[in-house]
This record gives structure tokens, C-alpha cells and sequence, in this order.
């Protein structure tokens, strides 16, 4: 965030040498869309601190930046003399409250409340950092695999019927683990179709838990937070974020 020139005046006067970088990348077209608060040691600001010569410094973080001024005199100790935030964001609401709907009281800010006035562009990069030795309950299954549905494509499931297509797998070699594509380079032939005309109890029978929501983006948060290798290729049929 620039730094006003009468705030630089003032610091001078006290003897104190202002000095404001952004985060790598941050002002280019294509910024880095997400940049985690508190990872690399202070994200470069010891680095920065360590070219100028500073032993020991104070840090102001501006609106998003006040978590990553935070983050740095937390991971950097002794050597931040003091932290400052200014307009800077709310905690986050405790797991169990995202799940509900949005509204003012309690431990923090539900995810609509925080983002409120926040350009749309801006707020769709967002997640929020947990806790790695607490799981996301959304996250935790008795099953070893989980489909979650937004409730719209229910009616489509009850309906719908698919062919399986079962295909020689001699040629197939591995693509994308996390995506589950496999690619073949030479032509496959069909060995058998099978028809499944009720999708539910196809999933049923192969042990899988089935979750009916109203909306699929608690779950993709939770899974960006949980930083595992994942695919969101077909996130553009989900409905927007409302009230989350």
C-alpha cells in the first residue's frame, strides 16, 4: 500500500526511515490469485529488512495486508518492534457458524458480513487458513469416498441414466492423478456397455456417501484450506456465492 507522503514526513521527523514494497506480482495484470498469510518467514519482509541493513523494525499492514503484518511479527519475533493495522479485516467465524446463515454476533464474522462492499473479483480469490491438526468437519466421511450435490441437479439424478462404456485399460497410462484422467495414444476398442438407470443406487452400491447442498463452496473452501492436489475444473455450474 503506498505510503502517504505526510505519514513519511512524520516518520522522517522521528528519526524513523519509511520503506513500502507490495507483495511479489501483486500489481502486474495477472497477479498471483492466492498468497498464504502465514507461510516463507514473513513472505520476503526479512529479506527486505536484511537488504536495507534493519536489525529491527515495525510493520503497518493496510486492509488485506493487516494479516500479513500480523503474520510477519509472529513468525519473525524479536525482530518486529511493534505491528500496526490499518482498515484491516475481521477474524473469520468459527467452522460451525459458515455452515449457517450469515448474521452479526458471536466470535467473528460470517463469510457474507466479511466480504461485504468487497469487488467481486477480489472476493472470489479469498480462503481462509485453518488449523491443520483440526479437520474440517465438512471434510470427514465413515465413507471412503463422498459426492456432494448442489440441491438443483437432484431432480437431473433421479432421471438420469448413463451408458458405461468399459474400455481395454492395456493402453491407458495415468495423466492427472488428482484430475483421475487417463489417456490412451492408440485407438480403444468398447468390450461392453452397461446401463445404469438410477444413479443413486448405482452409488449405493459401491459404498458411496451422497450429500445434498445448498451450495458447493463451503466444501471447495474447506478443500483449498486443507491443501491437498484437487481439480474445480467444472466449478462454473455451481451456483454463486450467496450469503456464504
Amino acid at each position: 500500500m503506498p505510503l502517504q507522503p505526510l505519514a513519511g514526513r512524520r516518520a522522517l521527523r522521528r528519526g524513523r526511515r519509511p520503506v513500502c514494497h507490495h507483495r511479489p506480482g501483486r500489481l502486474r495484470p495477472l497477479h498471483p490469485p492466492s498468497w498464504p498469510v502465514g507461510g516463507g518467514r514473513g513472505h520476503g519482509r526479512a529479506g527486505v529488512a536484511d537488504a536495507l541493513g534493519f536489525e529491527r523494525f515495525a510493520i503497518v499492514g493496510g486492509s488485506g495486508g493487516g494479516p500479513h503484518a500480523l503474520a510477519c511479527a509472529a513468525l519473525l519475533g524479536g525482530r518486529v518492534e511493534r505491528v500496526a493495522c490499518q482498515s484491516s479485516l475481521a477474524p473469520l467465524a468459527e467452522p460451525a457458524r459458515l455452515a449457517g446463515p450469515a448474521q452479526s454476533g458471536g466470535r467473528g464474522l460470517a463469510r457474507a458480513e466479511w466480504l461485504a462492499g468487497m469487488e467481486p473479483e477480489i472476493a472470489d480469490e479469498l480462503t481462509w487458513a485453518t488449523d491443520p491438526s483440526v479437520p474440517d468437519p465438512l471434510l470427514g466421511a465413515p465413507a471412503t469416498r463422498v459426492i456432494t450435490v448442489e440441491h438443483g441437479w437432484a431432480p437431473h439424478l433421479l432421471h438420469a441414466g448413463l451408458n458405461v462404456h468399459v474400455l481395454g485399460e492395456a493402453s491407458f497410462t495415468l495423466l492427472d492423478a488428482a484430475a483421475g484422467y487417463w489417456v490412451s495414444e492408440q485407438d480403444v476398442r468398447v468390450e461392453a456397455v452397461h446401463r445404469v438407470e438410477n444413479c443413486f443406487t448405482a452409488l449405493a452400491e459401491h459404498a458411496v456417501e451422497l450429500r445434498l447442498t445448498p451450495s458447493l463452496w463451503p466444501y471447495v473452501d474447506a478443500v483449498v484450506a486443507a491443501k491437498p492436489e484437487f481439480s474445480a475444473i467444472r466449478l462454473r455450474n455451481a451456483l454463486p456465492r450467496v450469503g456464504l
